[in-house]
């Protein structure tokens, strides 16, 4: 005799719940593989890449704080406060510390740990700290929030009186507040006026709705904000920004824009050159000179190849240097122009890394139509930022070693 079923509301809610977890491990799974695939294929290049490719010369590198261990630090600046320039490094999920004067031991001026959402890809981007007033500070983050179980990126300040105090995070005042589950950016830099700039990722994989070419939304894009005269948001526009007072709906706040995510980029002191590294998609990376107004590109094109023929747009500006996915790297993360006195060799070029393969190179691009790259480090860490003291001597943090280290000198190899 046949057992016959009978297809309650319950049984209907039960094995329309059980068919959504059956998908959702699918769609887990699925994509478990694919990152643990892409990660292997990452390790093999950088092992390959150990062998099939050797420095003509090699920067020397030395822990510059080897008393102090961090966890996953994301950047180190040295900022004068009255008159010292004192260092300050930031961690991944959310602590600032202030590192003491002989480089021994640290103090946490600000914990926001329980704001932010350290998930994969994510956490406290980068901060900044500018003296508004003699005496008197402003500490501006970029971090990732969770709310309403939405990935949000967040552009924070805090005000400062005394660096002998810890900072009270519910004196937080956002300026920026956006949906941003991919790609965030993302830098904060400021201008020789003062002017902060901040970079912004396309926010989404493959950016399929065309984010960082739509001049109405800030993804994808290099902002420029008046943080001293701060109006009703936190900031006000700069007159000169290419599109102040625009009637067209556009974002006044956009300095340049078509980028896919400009993790890292820096103002250099001497020319005023804004140079960022973006990070690509599926075949090239590409490093850009970024002028007022410029479209880069993303995602058009990827590096100087056509991406998506279903978007089109005039008046592109190239990359300065593009490299391919392989045994080069994945990821780039965009460095400073060396203006130190130590190392002759690296004067006047723009020192960058590759998160992945660990290395670190030097562009010379005093010839911009063909501009030399030179392999100057490998088997280095996951470089996440780079930053110079008072006497413009390079630092850089690896991410996954937890150390701040320091580029002294070069060696020649014999061959």
């Amino acid at each position: 005799m046949k057992r016959i079923i009978t297809f309650t509301k319950k049984n209907i809610i039960i094995t329309f719940c059980g068919v959504m977890i059956i998908a959702l491990i699918a769609y887990k799974k699925r994509y478990f593989i694919k990152d643990t695939i892409l990660i292997a294929k990452w390790e093999i290049s950088r092992i390959l890449s150990l062998y099939l490719q050797k420095p003509d010369f090699e920067i020397t590198v030395v822990d510059a704080l080897p008393a102090l261990n961090f966890i996953e630090p994301m950047r180190a600046r040295f900022i004068n406060v009255n008159g010292q320039h004192r260092l300050f490094v930031l961690e991944r999920e959310g602590n600032l510390y202030l590192i003491s004067p002989d480089h021994s031991s640290y103090r946490t001026i600000l914990d926001i740990k329980n704001k932010v959402n350290a998930g994969y890809l994510k956490g406290v981007l980068d901060f900044n700290i500018i003296e508004k007033v003699k005496n008197h500070f402003e500490i501006y983050i970029l971090y990732s929030r969770k709310i309403d179980k939405k990935n949000r990126l967040i552009l924070s300040s805090f005000p400062v009186s005394s660096f002998s105090e810890s900072i009270v995070a519910k004196t937080e005042k956002i300026l920026i507040d956006i949906d941003c589950n991919h790609h965030q950016g993302g830098t904060l830099e400021f201008s020789k006026e003062g002017y902060l700039f901040v970079s912004i990722g396309d926010g989404q994989d493959m950016d399929p709705e065309n984010q960082a070419q739509n001049l109405g939304k800030l993804y994808g894009k290099i902002l420029r904000i008046d943080i001293k005269n701060k109006g009703t948001k936190g900031y006000t526009i700069p007159h000169d920004n290419p599109f102040f007072a625009n009637k067209l709906g556009y974002r006044e706040e956009i300095f340049a824009y078509g980028f896919r995510n400009p993790f890292r980029f820096s103002i250099d002191a001497m020319s005023n050159s804004l140079l960022v590294g973006d990070v690509g998609q599926e075949n090239f990376e590409e490093i850009d000179i970024v002028k007022k107004g410029g479209n880069y590109g993303w995602p058009i094109m990827e590096g100087n190849a056509n991406f998506n023929k279903k978007y089109h747009a005039t008046n592109l500006q190239k990359p300065l240097f593009t490299y391919k996915h392989g045994i080069e790297g994945y990821s780039i993360t965009g460095g400073q122009i060396y203006r130190g006195q130590k190392i002759e060799t690296l004067k006047g070029k723009y020192i960058y890394a590759d998160y992945v393969r660990g290395a670190i190179w030097a562009l010379d691009f005093s010839n911009p139509i063909s501009p030399s790259n030179q392999l100057i480090g490998q088997n280095l860490g996951n470089i996440s930022s780079f930053n110079n003291d008072n006497e413009n001597e390079l630092y850089f943090c690896d991410l996954t070693g937890g150390k701040i280290k320091k580029i002294t000198n070069i060696k020649v190899k014999i061959k």
